[in-house]
Formats: C-alpha cells, sequence, structure tokens
C-alpha cells in the first residue's frame, strides 16, 4: 500500500474532477506512462484510476476522474480536500506505448478516457519529432469540453502533432472547431497506423 497527499483540485466541467497527488519519495514508487492505481475508496473498496501524467514525474500523480454520481468511488473523489491522504496500491496495466515499425499513431479517448492517452500523447512527442500523432477527442457537447487550450498549444508547439475534437450531441457553431459527430465516425483507419 502506498501514501499520497492530495495537492490540487479542479474541476474541469460538472463531473470531471483533476486531482494532483504527491508520493513521498522514500515510498520508492515508480510507474510507467499509461498505468493506472486502484485508491482505497472504503473499507475493503478499491476503484481503479488512470494516472493522467508522465512518468518523468516520478513523485506526482494526476488523476482525471468522472464523478457525478453517488457510488462509493464518486462520493470519495468529490469528497477529497487538500491535504488529505489517499491510500492506493499499484501501478497496474499494460496499457503503454509500443515500439512499432509505423510513423503513424492515432489515440482515440471519450471524457475522462483522455487520462492516460494525454500523457502518452506529450511523452511520444517529446522523443519523437517525425511521427504523425493524431488525437481523436470525443465529449457530448460544449459544456463537457475540457483541455482544449492544452490540445492547442501542443498543436502549436509540435507540427506533427493534430486533434480532432467531436461533440456528439452539439448542434450549435461555436468559437472553436468540432466535428459534429461520434469519434469513432471522425477516425481515418489507416494500415500503416499504430492505434490506441
Amino acid at each position: 500500500m502506498h501514501q499520497a497527499k492530495v495537492v490540487e483540485l479542479k474541476k474541469l466541467n460538472k463531473k470531471i474532477h483533476h486531482i494532483t497527488l504527491k508520493v513521498n519519495p522514500n515510498q520508492n514508487f515508480s510507474f510507467t506512462t499509461g498505468q493506472f492505481i486502484s485508491i482505497n475508496v472504503a473499507p475493503e473498496q478499491y476503484r481503479p484510476y488512470s494516472i493522467a501524467s508522465s512518468s518523468k514525474y516520478k513523485n506526482k500523480i494526476e488523476l482525471i476522474i468522472t464523478a457525478q454520481h453517488n457510488g462509493n468511488g464518486a462520493n470519495y473523489i468529490k469528497n477529497l480536500k487538500l491535504d488529505d491522504v489517499v491510500n492506493f496500491n499499484g501501478p497496474f496495466g499494460v496499457f503503454t506505448l509500443k515500439q512499432s515499425i509505423h510513423n503513424n499513431y492515432a489515440f482515440i479517448a471519450t471524457g475522462a478516457g483522455i487520462a492516460p492517452i494525454l500523457p502518452m500523447i506529450t511523452d511520444l512527442l517529446e522523443q519523437d519529432k517525425t511521427s504523425n500523432i493524431h488525437l481523436y477527442f470525443g465529449v457530448s457537447n460544449k459544456s463537457q469540453v475540457f483541455y482544449l487550450s492544452k490540445l492547442k498549444t501542443l498543436k502549436n508547439k509540435y507540427p506533427n502533432f493534430n486533434f480532432d475534437l467531436c461533440l456528439s450531441k452539439e448542434n450549435k457553431d461555436l468559437k472553436f472547431k468540432y466535428k459534429k459527430s461520434r469519434v469513432t465516425q471522425a477516425i481515418n483507419i489507416k494500415n500503416d497506423c499504430n492505434y490506441y
């Protein structure tokens, strides 16, 4: 069992919470970008949450979590306060970047599912300046959009990165560019591409 302190809490929209945890360096905790941890949310109850930060930040864990209902996990997340201590196990999972012969990458995510995807993309962009990296990110409507400015910053910084924002239930003209479709309808399937 590991412990971490809550050092930052943000609401990205009505249901998405962004939480930053600081792990004590003497706990010898390490992970690979894309893995997840299992948080002790109630006695004998654990919930898995993907790590939304890069493994290069060894003692920092960021989480992007949907918490709008009244389950034990959601209530635990909604009631967290700064300096609370979080108990967790892990890391777990094999959803990590793999070596490949292809130089095209497509990442597909909806809502909080972008948690393991975004740090994978940032790691890849820092390591690989030549591969084409494309993100397909979907939410229902304008009120659920988050990280748009972060994605625009990445696009401006890295010429080999692009993204499609897909809003499946939005019909209005907005101040930003988006596709009026489900994320699965926007994907351009290629044979020489790595899909995540």
